[in-house]
């Protein structure tokens, strides 16, 4: 029997909800960007070198949890400050995004 395109695309729509689920679990539904205006809760997944600029699509390594304001609000691509985590627990917020550092527990 031949596939169908749409069969791909079934294919890769259940594999991305996995992945998110595996990363949202993973980062314990907290958003690892905490710009400002953070909702703190995650619930939704990016990618840390995007799509467009040849990150992978279904690396963990290459995924994070983010809230829906931070998503909005992440760097730009070429923003060394889009890379996580770029201050470890106890350093003031960044200077140049306004991102809070992580806290002890993560």
């Amino acid at each position: 029997m031949k596939r169908k395109a749409s069969d791909a695309w079934v294919t890769n729509r259940a594999l991305a909800q996995k992945v998110r689920a595996a990363v949202l679990q993973r980062d314990g539904y907290q958003c690892r960007l905490r710009l400002p205006g953070c909702l703190g809760r995650a619930t939704e997944v990016d990618h840390i070198v995007p799509r467009a600029a040849g990150g992978p699509v279904f690396d963990l390594d290459n995924l994070r949890a983010v809230c829906a304001s931070c998503h909005r609000k992440r760097p730009p691509v070429n923003d060394p400050c889009r890379v996580w985590p770029h201050l470890q627990p106890g350093d003031p917020p960044c200077p140049r995004c306004g991102a809070a550092a992580p806290s002890r527990d993560w």
